[in-house]
């Protein structure tokens, strides 16, 4: 009887590590991988490879760990990446073995492996090999991975592998933006604010750097700077937050949202997610707004509904004549998440 390959591979994984009371036993869980990998279940074959590549539980037998890996990747091509992830913890790294092992995985399609070999070779110590960075790279950029997105771009951004093509490196950029990976977001800013090799934007660069700025010190600077500069300030002597207030309590859209960014990120005043956001609502919803303003609630919203509720009713209360800065204060007071207005 053949029995159930999940369970079989559940029963191995169990031996293997340890799990819900089962002593570490490499030996018997080979055994139950072995039952189950016979069924064709990808995760026991994998798992099976492992155990012969390193010989935990069964002598080891390299040509088997490939025979057995090479069938699971039919149906799960990442099933050598775990082979990879060993070889590359190792002290020092085993890049020769790491790196057989990826090409296992990334001929048989797998993103991380086709990025991860684009990384080796996009090194000096790795010779250099440009051309092939960019071959592996673009295997996984065409599958919408986004970390190959942006090395891609990177590589045309150089000349390095590919014909130098601006114009093709912030077209990456921004894909790989749009597919979630903020990680090119700075390098985007800076070349808007720069105007190098795109057309001078601040107001575009300060969204970018605002969409990464709780995680990079740098952008956060940018940012703020390069908001201050826009800014009609009287002079350094006046106290800015003061003026930002009186400013945006006369309907000033850039110092509602400069309020904003001080209370986003705890310029001077006690960070507040749900004022900072309820601010920059008060000023995108202007319908007379001379120049255009950054777009700072695009790609940022705190998650929880409650607060989502409360930014709007916040805003609402700002909005009503003669009410902004009282509307502001007695949040700022009681900063409860189902805020609400008498």
């Amino acid at each position: 009887m053949s029995g159930d390959a999940l369970s079989q591979f559940m029963l191995g994984e169990a031996y293997e590590e340890g799990a819900d009371g089962f002593t570490v036993n490499t030996k018997i869980a080979a055994k139950w991988y072995r039952k189950a990998a016979d069924q064709r279940d990808a995760r026991a074959q994998a798992a099976l490879g492992r155990l012969y590549e390193f010989g935990d539980g069964v002598p080891a037998n390299h040509q088997l760990a490939l025979d057995w890996v090479r069938r699971a990747t039919a149906e799960a091509p990442g099933s050598a990446m775990a082979i990879v992830v060993r070889y590359e913890q190792e002290k020092p790294p085993n890049e020769a073995k790491a790196t057989e092992w990826l090409l296992i995985s990334a001929d048989a399609g797998d993103v991380r492996a086709q990025n991860r070999l684009g990384e080796l070779y996009d090194t000096a110590d790795a010779g250099g090999n440009y051309i092939a960075a960019a071959g592996w790279y673009l295997k996984a950029a065409d599958q919408e991975y986004p970390k190959a997105i942006i090395h891609l771009a990177d590589l045309y951004f150089a000349g390095k592998g590919v014909p130098q093509d601006y114009g093709e490196a912030v077209n990456l950029y921004w894909k790989s933006i749009k597919r979630g990976d903020r990680s090119a977001a700075y390098k985007l800013g800076a070349l808007y604010e720069e105007g190098r090799v795109v057309m001078r934007d601040p107001i575009t660069a300060m969204e970018l750097y605002q969409s990464v700025a709780d995680g990079n010190p740098v952008a956060r600077g940018r940012l703020l700077a390069l908001f201050a500069a826009q800014m009609p300030m009287p002079g350094p002597e006046v106290d800015s937050l003061a003026w930002y207030r009186e400013a945006a309590a006369k309907g000033d859209r850039r110092a509602q949202e400069a309020l904003g960014l001080r209370y986003e990120f705890g310029e001077g005043v006690s960070m507040n997610v749900v004022a900072a956001y309820a601010l920059y609502e008060l000023a995108a919803s202007a319908q007379d707004q001379p120049t255009r303003l950054p777009n700072f609630v695009r790609s940022l919203r705190p998650p929880e509904t409650s607060f989502q509720q409360s930014i709007m009713t916040l805003a609402q209360e700002m909005a009503k004549p003669g009410n902004f800065l009282s509307a502001l204060d007695r949040f700022l007071a009681q900063p409860t998440s189902d805020y609400e207005t008498d």
